[in-house]
């Protein structure tokens, strides 16, 4: 029983319960320049994937926007929360809409023009990268 007492108030205090976002630059993914077709494929693709992710009734959602080697694809989903009371609730299609906005924003903020980051939010997690050669040319 106390285990479980302590996971809760992990969860209460953990950035995720406060909504700050986690992110995770991951090296090796590349980077793009600044005014690249890239960075503007990437920029459409931030605009178009929190209204996609409104309308699912699952709340995930999965893009790539551009032709490679200038296609960043974005996967993102939203969660159930515990909340500070104990009980869990699922966010609503806007908040679930405004969270992934917000890990677009911060995945920019924390790894400027890196392809490749994973970013958590409150009740939300998004991953970037771009397309790979070998998924394009069908070797995976």
């Amino acid at each position: 029983m106390q285990q479980s007492w302590l996971f809760l108030l992990a969860v209460a205090v953990s950035p995720l319960a406060t909504g700050a976002y986690t992110v995770d630059c991951i090296d090796g993914g590349g980077t793009y320049k600044a005014n690249s077709t890239y960075e503007a494929n990437l920029r459409r693709l931030a605009a178009i994937v929190p209204a996609e992710i409104s309308s699912s009734n699952i709340l995930f959602a999965f893009r790539g926007v551009g032709s490679w080697p200038n296609r960043p694809r974005a996967a993102s989903h939203c969660y159930m929360i515990i909340n500070s009371n104990g009980t869990v609730s699922s966010p609503s299609a806007s908040s679930c809409a405004a969270c992934i906005a917000g890990a677009f924003r911060e995945a920019e903020r924390a790894c400027p023009y890196g392809k490749k980051a994973v970013v958590f939010g409150h009740s939300c997690r998004l991953s970037l990268a771009g397309f790979p050669s070998a998924v394009v040319f069908g070797m995976a």
